[in-house]
């Protein structure tokens, strides 16, 4: 099986607003998406990158939810950051870690965030 991630499943933290980058997947909606959401107050308007740490954290949560839902092994996804991330050493995870970051951000969306 081959693993391609789907941006609108990710679990990003709510105070990013990424989103709102699903709104605009085509480049005719870019104007409409601008003029809708300007009416909207400066918090709700922006979108900020995550941090390398909870990006990582949320392509774990999304990894192992595969895992964990039987539709892709381990060895799939050690396969998947292995070639999108050089190595699994470099994105700094293995096994147990992405269980426990999967852990860690499953406690976060409990909580709200």
């Amino acid at each position: 099986m081959m693993i391609k991630i789907e941006f609108e499943k990710l679990a990003w933290p709510r105070g990013l607003n990424l989103d709102l980058l699903e709104e605009i997947k085509d480049k005719d909606n870019h104007l409409d998406f601008i003029i809708l959401k300007s009416f909207l107050d400066r918090k709700k308007r922006r979108i900020m990158l995550p941090s390398w740490t909870t990006f990582k954290k949320v392509i774990c949560h999304y990894l192992w939810g595969l895992v964990e839902k039987k539709e892709a092994t381990w060895e799939e996804v050690k396969k998947f950051i292995q070639d999108n991330f050089k190595t699994v050493k470099s994105f700094a995870v293995s096994k147990h870690q992405v269980k426990r970051l999967w852990g860690q951000r499953s406690k976060e969306i409990e909580n709200g965030n």
